[in-house]
Formats: structure tokens, C-alpha cells, sequence
């Protein structure tokens, strides 16, 4: 199944036009629904547009301006509903109740059921839906001759179907869409890179298009590794080594499926940021440095969005990065900072009444807690939906450490990139991140406080990269 995200082009106001989102949502009066945006589709960065309180009859309206058809979203608490949306078009949304069985409780992709009631001319949505839906049943049904590598005259066929449609001539995103369509699956029945290259990609970058950005991450992944068995390898690495990308871009730009300096660029940014994060061998200071250029350098402001995109990615949450900032309610009700505790160290637990394997590790916390609390800092941070499950657990159950209730708070589990729990980090007393994520309250974080804390102790530490010798912390 495809499930669409959320994307948009930029806004020109020079040639901008206006388009109408409407609807209702009854079963959530009185909460505040947001229109989205985002960036782009590398990077799906959020753009929050507007949003307005849901009228007490459940309706909303938002007006704004757009130039280019485009995908969207409206947004309900942590609750999401995209569809696309064209220039100059009124669209009407019925949107209903969540179900809590269509996704885990951290899921990022929490969809609201949606109906669309009035739409655009075209009838992009239904086109698009149909489009998918075409191309996972032939997918499904020809399994077997993509895995056996006897495809391509049923690919070659199901494309001339695809654009025997009428609105692959008539519309440009819809024709768009389906050339980047049929360049995937030209790719997965194993055409030729040319063949591939010369049919989707050899144009104009489409940032917003969806299918072009999925064509571009699967064509160019791991590109880098082509020049493995040539001596291009070896100049990539001591480039990299040096930070030189101007040099990678040269040697690079002899590539005939890199012609394009904009759409280099990307390719350039993406490798170098799964190296830095995959391969042990590449320097990731190296790589900061040269995503850096790119952000104030970049061909185009998306390509300086994307690199800006990987840098934060890099940097987000490594050895030595600060600790993201939060306030939250105590049990008593009192707000608390992680700034509070600093000069202490601070070991992060994020937990949720739901969670069993967070509710055991809770108890060997209490264990450690007699031994370590003069030295650390123990916070627990409650993730519950409901607050009334956090103060009834906590009724029954007693904990002698700070506990706090962050509930469904979307910018804490982006900070902290909260997909699983219990996750654990542990903070130095000047607020910077020292394992991250952290050992678990079973599995060898008491090591690390003893590494830390027992200075008679002889044993090396080798569980995480230091960036200052915790025995002349104070120094």
C-alpha cells in the first residue's frame, strides 16, 4: 500500500492563485485543526500555514494562496488527512473519528478517515488513487516475473495503458506523477540505467512530485558505492577525508546520470549523510563541514533546505550535542525544566502506562535510584495520550525520582525521536548528551554510572565516544 505524505511548492505570491479548504469535523469541536505544508519531499520539512479553532457546529474553513497543484494535509492534534490540491479550486472534507486500531501509539503516520465532498476539475485525488491502486495490483500480480527478471513486456505494456489516459495530456502534475510512475517501474523490472534515466529523470528537479523524489532515492542509492571497484573510489574517500567537495562535485559531474548540477547536489548531500551515519571509516566532522557549504551555498533554496535538513539530522541527538530543551507538569502539578538539574547528570526515561517492558524497567530503576541519586538525576517523561492514566498509575504506584507528563507532545518525541519506548538518554552535568540513546535500566547503564562514579575502577571505557574525561569534570 502507498500511504501519500505530505508535501507543497513553495508560495510565489507573483503567481499565486487562491484555493478554498472546507469542511467539518464533528467529533472534534473546540480543538484547533492546521493546515500543513511542507518544504519538499527529500525532506518533508513542516510548513504550518494557518489554524483556526474547530466551530462548535464541527465546520472550519482556510483560505490561501497556491500555484501549482500540490499535496497537503490537515492536521488534528497528532492526527493527519492528505489529499492533493490544485490552484484556483474549492475543496469540501468530511473528516471522522481516529481509530486507535489503524496504528501503534507511536506511530507518525496517524490518518484521519477523510471524504473528499467537493474537489478540483480534475479529480487529481480520485486520478491518483485509481493510479496506485492500478499499479499495486499489477505489482502483487506479477510478482514473479519481476523476482524472475521476465517483466518488462508487461511493464512495457501497463505504461502504455497508464498514459492512455485522458489527463496524462491534459493535466502537467498528473503526467508528471505518472512519468515518474513509470521510471520506477522501469527501474524494478531491471531496464537500463539509460533507459530508466532518459524516460523520468533527465529533466527539471520535482521537488514536490512524490513519485520523482521515490524514482531519484531508489536510482541513486548508495551512489557512491559505484565507484568502489574504480580508482575514483579511493579520491571519493580522501576527498571526503578533506572536505573537498568541490572536488566531489567535479568528479561526479563526468557521471552521465549526473549531468545535472541541481539534481547532483541532492545526490551529493544524501551520500554523504548516509556515510557519515553508516560507515564507521567517514569522518563525520568532514561531512558537517561540506553540508555546512551546501547550506549556504546550495544551486537552489531547496537544495540548501535539503542539506540544512541532513545537517540537523547529523548533528540532532549525537555525543556532545545538547540535550533538547522541555517543561512539563510534575505529578503535583509544578512546572520542571530539564535546565533545572544542570551540574547534575541526568539519565532520561520516556515511558507510557501501556508499556510493560517500560513499567518493568521502572522497577529496576528503583534499585539503582538508593545508589546513584546523589551523582544523577532520575526523570521519568509520561508519553500518555491521557492524563488521567498517569495520575491514576501514580496513585497506586510510587516512584521516589522526578516524573513528569508530556502526553501526545509532538515536539518532544520529534526532539528526542521517540518511535519506540522505553528510550533512554543520559545528559552531563553542562547538558550535553553523553549516550545517546542511553542504556536501559537492565542493560548496562549501572556500568556506565559505575565508570563514571568509581574512580577506583580499572576498567577502560569504550561505551561511548568521551568528549571530556569525566574523572577532571570539574577542571
Amino acid at each position: 500500500m502507498r500511504i501519500f505524505l505530505c508535501s507543497t511548492l513553495l508560495l510565489f505570491s507573483f503567481i499565486s492563485r487562491s484555493s478554498i479548504v472546507s469542511g467539518v469535523a464533528k467529533d472534534y469541536t473546540g480543538e484547533k485543526i492546521r493546515l500543513v505544508l511542507y518544504t519538499d519531499q527529500f525532506c518533508r520539512q513542516p510548513i504550518f500555514v494557518s489554524e483556526q479553532i474547530i466551530a462548535e457546529d464541527g465546520t472550519f474553513k482556510f483560505d490561501y494562496n497556491i500555484n501549482s497543484t500540490q499535496l497537503a494535509a490537515l492536521k488534528i492534534k497528532e492526527y493527519r488527512s492528505n489529499f492533493y490540491l490544485a490552484p484556483n479550486a474549492e475543496y469540501k472534507i468530511e473528516l471522522n473519528r481516529f481509530d486507535p486500531k489503524s496504528a501503534p501509539p507511536l506511530s507518525k503516520d496517524k490518518y484521519l478517515p477523510a471524504k473528499l465532498i467537493e474537489m478540483d476539475k480534475d479529480h487529481i485525488n480520485e486520478a491518483i488513487g485509481v493510479l496506485n491502486v492500478q499499479l499495486d495490483s499489477f505489482e502483487q500480480k506479477n510478482y514473479l516475473a519481476f523476482l524472475k527478471k521476465k517483466a518488462k513486456p508487461l511493464v512495457e505494456d501497463f505504461i502504455d495503458d497508464l498514459k492512455s489516459n485522458n489527463l496524462y495530456s491534459s493535466n502537467s502534475f498528473y503526467k508528471s506523477y505518472v512519468d515518474a510512475v513509470c521510471g520506477s517501474l522501469l527501474y524494478k523490472a531491471k531496464f537500463t540505467d539509460l533507459e530508466v534515466y532518459s524516460s523520468s529523470l533527465d529533466k527539471s528537479i520535482e521537488y514536490q512530485n512524490i513519485a520523482y523524489v521515490n524514482l531519484v532515492n531508489d536510482f541513486y542509492h548508495k551512489w557512491f558505492y559505484r565507484y568502489n571497484l574504480t580508482t575514483e573510489s579511493d579520491s571519493i574517500a580522501q576527498f571526503i577525508k578533506h572536505g573537498e567537495l568541490d572536488k566531489i562535485n567535479t568528479l561526479l559531474a563526468e557521471n552521465d546520470f549526473l549531468v545535472n548540477d541541481t539534481l547532483r547536489e541532492i545526490v551529493i548531500a544524501k551520500e554523504l549523510f548516509r556515510l557519515a551515519v553508516n560507515d564507521k571509516k567517514t569522518d563525520a566532522v568532514a561531512v558537517d563541514k561540506m553540508l555546512s557549504k551546501l547550506v549556504e551555498g546550495g544551486i537552489t533554496k531547496e537544495n540548501q533546505q535539503i542539506a540544512s535538513y541532513y545537517l540537523t539530522r547529523l548533528r540532532k541527538l549525537g555525543i556532545g550535542a545538547e540535550a533538547p530543551a522541555f517543561t512539563f507538569e510534575n505529578e503535583n502539578g509544578n512546572l520542571v525544566s530539564l535546565k533545572d538539574f544542570r551540574g547534575k547528570y541526568v539519565y532520561l526515561d520516556f515511558w507510557a502506562t501501556w508499556c510493560k517492558p517500560c513499567l518493568k524497567s521502572m522497577q529496576v530503576m528503583k534499585q539503582l535510584y538508593p545508589k546513584y541519586k546523589d551523582n544523577v538525576e532520575f526523570i521519568s517523561i509520561n508519553i500518555d495520550e491521557r492524563k488521567k492514566r498517569f495520575d491514576r498509575y501514580l496513585e497506586s504506584n510510587t516512584y521516589p525520582w522526578v516524573m513528569l507528563y508530556a502526553g501526545n507532545n509532538e515536539q518532544l518525541k520529534a526532539d528526542y525521536d521517540i518511535a519506540l519506548i522505553p528510550l533512554y538518554y543520559l545528559i552531563d552535568p553542562n547538558g550535553k548528551l553523553i549516550q545517546s540513546p542511553a542504556f536501559s535500566p537492565g542493560g548496562g547503564i549501572e556500568r556506565t554510572f559505575k565508570q563514571l562514579f568509581e574512580t577506583n575502577t580499572r576498567e577502560e571505557i569504550k561505551i561511548w565516544d568521551w568528549n571530556f574525561d569525566p574523572k577532571n569534570k570539574g577542571k
